[in-house]
């Protein structure tokens, strides 16, 4: 949903500039209809539209402040155009009060700003499993494009540059923890890389112009295509095993996520074991601890029943040693965690990012299913299994 609505923020601006010498209450009316449809996208997209918009007005007034003689400052009719300007943000305004009536607004305190972590957001726009291949094609393209400068054969449009300084302000005044979502601030730069690609004039008239195009187009794709095919081929091991995995799981069985690593999960290489289990959500109708499932935030819900079994703040799972380490609820001082009575809330245990060599943490109370590349699924001794009568789904 995030990124389907990037790609309709790219729709609306490009709508905006087209009907902008229009009538104003026909761009408004168009600009509030994509609002709307952007919120139910995703707020972050709303957003990412906003800046864009302001971006584009201000390179407007911008320019028209440039022009000699003087512009006339008023538009549509005599509306001074800082009032035309102004208007532009009406659109926004419902807004405001669907957030109000949205759960979301109940995570409004949580926010977290972060430095470090800036620097990893701009390379998400071009990375993908390796950083040697993310900087070779970002230096392909940075020679790429000032031999393409200095043959003026590419230009940029003032849009873009406005965009950048607004965009760069925004992203470090950004929070990494937003509305209690993490990676907030991360998700703008790849957002922003749509708009700005679309400033560029690449002028293709010249025929050594086309074969260096053509020639960089095939290269960057290639060493793209070859990276992720390496690493996708390393990974199809790991997803065929954890498939066979859930056939052993009994259907409507209560799966609970536990790391033998605390440490590890940030890697790419390590993001698809990350939430495999939800697969048995599908294929066993499994009530599973890390699926997405925050009151609102996501809008797949728990049923209330098992609501506290689960994790309900996207947090991390906990490590089998947490889990070793307390077993009874009077071990807490404060509030237990969803898992503390974990030898009698679930039937099953997944234990991610393990080794070859990995033993059998508590054999008294788990017994081995199924070993896999980085997980061993144990079956919890002593708890009565959901039976197909009752789904946890």
């Amino acid at each position: 949903n995030y990124l389907f609505g990037i790609g309709l923020a790219l729709w609306a601006l490009t709508t905006w500039v087209a009907l902008r010498e229009r009538a104003l209450a026909l761009r408004l009316a168009v600009s509030t209809l994509f609002v709307l449809a952007l919120f139910f996208c995703h707020l972050f997209a709303v957003g990412v539209y906003g800046l864009g918009l302001l971006a584009f007005e201000l390179q407007r007034l911008l320019s028209m402040r440039r022009q000699a003689p003087p512009v006339d400052w008023t538009v549509e009719r005599r509306i001074p155009a800082w009032i035309d300007f102004v208007a532009s943000g009406i659109p926004f305004l419902p807004v405001v009060p669907l957030l109000l009536m949205s759960p979301t607004w109940t995570l409004r305190w949580d926010f977290t700003w972060e430095l470090n972590g800036k620097l990893n957001g701009l390379l998400f726009v071009i990375e993908v499993y390796s950083r040697a291949a993310t900087f070779f094609l970002a230096t392909i393209v940075a020679i790429a494009a000032l031999f393409a400068v200095r043959h003026r054969a590419l230009q940029f449009h003032p849009f873009g540059w406005v965009l950048l300084a607004v965009g760069g302000v925004t992203y470090l005044a950004l929070p990494r923890v937003l509305f209690d979502t993490y990676m907030a601030d991360q998700r703008l730069p790849i957002a922003l890389a749509f708009m700005i690609i679309a400033c560029a004039h690449l002028d293709l008239r010249d025929e050594f112009v086309r074969r260096g195009f053509a020639t960089v187009l095939v290269l960057l794709l290639a060493v793209r295509a070859f990276e992720v095919q390496g690493v996708w081929r390393e990974l199809s091991q790991g997803t065929t095993s954890f498939r066979e995995s859930v056939r052993h799981i009994e259907r409507g069985s209560k799966i609970l996520v536990a790391y033998a690593d605390p440490d590890n999960g940030d890697n790419a290489r390590d993001l698809w074991l990350t939430h495999a289990a939800c697969l048995a959500i599908i294929e066993r109708s499994a009530l599973v601890t890390t699926a997405f499932t925050v009151l609102g935030k996501q809008i797949m819900h728990v049923r209330r029943d098992y609501r506290d079994r689960v994790d309900t703040e996207d947090g991390t799972p906990p490590s089998i040693r947490q889990l070793l380490s307390h077993t009874e609820p009077a071990d807490w001082d404060d509030d237990p965690p969803y898992w503390s009575q974990w030898t009698t809330d679930y039937d099953y245990l997944y234990i991610w990012f393990t080794d070859r060599g990995y033993a059998n943490p508590d054999p008294t109370r788990l017994t081995p299913v199924f070993a896999g590349n980085r997980f061993v699924l144990y079956q919890i001794n002593g708890t009565q299994l959901a039976g197909a009568p009752k789904t946890s789904r």
